[in-house]
């Protein structure tokens, strides 16, 4: 089971690592911070959000594929108990 659990961590430190390398950072000008509009904010967080989204929404598909694989292994175990533990 902790194999099947790495690849699942291993995504999830991938989508932080996106995440942090996504977030915008102040620009600067001779070591002056340099204001970004509020239009360019929101374009920014706008553009940010689309893409936790798009991030969520390929989580999530494999999220139901591993419940998928985990309900057919239930069932497998199930019909095993029965023929063989109930006889």
């Amino acid at each position: 089971m902790h194999l099947m659990m790495s690849p699942q961590r291993s995504r999830t430190a991938e989508l932080l690592a996106r995440h942090r390398s996504r977030t915008p950072s102040v620009i600067q000008r001779n070591a002056q911070p340099v204001p970004v509009t509020l239009e360019e904010r929101l374009c920014a967080a706008q553009n940010m959000i689309d893409q936790e989204l798009e991030d969520l929404a390929t989580l999530r598909s494999e999220v139901n594929i591993f419940n998928d694989i985990l309900l057919q292994h239930v069932l497998v175990l199930r019909a095993v108990g029965t023929t063989f533990l109930h006889q």
